[in-house]
């Protein structure tokens, strides 16, 4: 742990859920709002919107990016 998605409660480091879509970038080290957005808007990544906010669960970002590893040959 320590990385953006961590939060520190008291002496006890607690992983973090949700990210923001300025969360998401950071965590990933790419992908823009235009590149999220196209992911929402063809469904490839889940997302949940609490009013006006878009949030990630950080779990299905990880599953995410694992669907999308490439092997060389």
């Amino acid at each position: 742990m320590g990385g953006i998605a961590d939060k520190k409660i008291g002496k006890v480091m607690v992983e973090k859920i949700w990210l923001t879509i300025p969360q998401l970038t950071e965590y990933l080290g790419f992908a823009n709002r235009a590149t999220q957005q196209e992911w929402r808007e063809s469904g490839a990544l889940p997302y949940y919107r609490i009013g006006k906010n878009i949030v990630y669960k950080k779990s299905e970002v990880d599953e995410f990016v694992e669907k999308h590893k490439q092997f060389s040959i």
